[in-house]
């Protein structure tokens, strides 16, 4: 009985680790947050980066990995774009990286306290502390990303009225549509003020209006950019 219990309480210490980890890995996140400019885009044309520089910076994927199967290339293109969605400027392989130190790091904590049992049952425990030190480390990665995702996609929808609103007075005041859209990126925060200037710069590199207002709706996730394409 011990020895079925012993597993499922490193399971348990993994768990509770892991739930402080991205507790304050939040608290964290939220502070900076706060502190930096609210508008990316124009805080890195602030800095003296082009147009161009902070377009790849802000849209253009990196190089999908040369390795693997078609599955394997689609899964980390899914990830690529899950991880965008989300507003972090880490790529997937990096997350898969710090996951790993994570589960290792978790491993020889179970393996330190399991130190004390001796030959098939270290071996069991350590087998079992492995397999759930992997798991709960990509857990708590995936469930990170997806909260900071959830995060920005509310506040897309907190956003885009008041987005639309700016764009229609513009519109109605005799301001062409890509200026309105222009003067809602100057006039808004983060996200919703960076993706319309991405809107802006699309169109300025010769993709078409209603082409670039489907790459934002795709670029974010969110359901309500389809509107979008009414303007």
């Amino acid at each position: 009985m011990n020895s079925l219990l012993t597993p499922l309480a490193y399971v348990l210490a993994f768990v509770a680790v892991v739930v402080f980890v991205q507790a304050v890995s939040s608290l964290l996140f939220a502070a900076g947050d706060r502190t930096r400019r609210v508008n990316r885009r124009l805080t890195m044309l602030d800095a003296g980066m082009s147009r161009e520089e902070v377009f790849s910076n802000l849209v253009r994927r990196s190089a999908t990995p040369k390795v693997g199967g078609v599955r394997l290339l689609r899964f980390y293109e899914a990830a690529e774009l899950y991880v965008q969605q989300a507003g972090l400027s880490i790529t997937p392989a990096r997350l898969g990286l710090f996951a790993a130190l994570g589960a290792s790091a978790l491993w020889l904590i179970a393996l330190s306290l399991a130190s004390r049992s001796s030959g098939s049952a270290f071996l069991l425990n350590g087998a079992v502390s492995l397999v759930a030190a992997a798991g709960v480390s990509c857990f708590a990665v995936w469930f990170w990303v997806r909260g900071v995702r959830n995060a920005r996609l509310k506040k897309i929808e907190e956003q885009l009225p008041l987005a639309l609103d700016i764009i229609n007075r513009a519109v109605r005041a005799g301001h062409p549509v890509i200026s309105a859209v222009q003067l809602a990126a100057d006039e808004l925060g983060d996200p919703v003020g960076s993706e319309f200037g991405l809107i802006v710069d699309e169109t300025t590199y010769g993709v078409e209006f209603r082409d670039a207002l489907t790459n934002c709706a795709h670029r974010t996730g969110s359901s309500d950019t389809r509107f979008l394409k009414d303007l």
